[in-house]
């Protein structure tokens, strides 16, 4: 298990060191229309499109919880669902089943 409250940036940096092979994919509920070309990114590609669009959501208080339960990273100051979902490569779940589980009212 994995619990950890620091600003976004540094969370995102503490999912790539632990789980370099997870994938993320954007609770558009909490941060609206910010569209990827594919479903879910690498913790570095999401940092560098943050940096790009976005600097100051980076800079953010943040909590990501990793466990069995639920993966996911949350903005306390936008909302109390999760506003990044974290997957595993190669396990990835089906996504309306997996946020229901993890508490949010429909999925993306």
């Amino acid at each position: 298990m994995m619990e950890f409250e620091d600003t976004l940036r540094n969370c995102l940096q503490a999912v790539q060191s632990r789980f370099p092979t997870n994938l993320i994919e954007v609770n558009q509920d909490v941060l609206g229309e910010r569209v990827f070309s594919l479903r879910y990114r690498s913790t570095l590609e999401v940092v560098a499109w943050l940096e790009h669009t976005d600097p100051a959501l980076l800079e953010e208080p943040a909590k990501v919880v990793v466990s069995a339960q639920k993966c996911e990273i949350v903005l306390p100051g936008r909302s109390p669902h999760p506003a990044f979902w974290l997957y595993h490569r190669g396990n990835m779940p089906d996504r309306t089943e997996v946020h229901k589980a993890q508490g949010s009212q429909e999925a993306p």
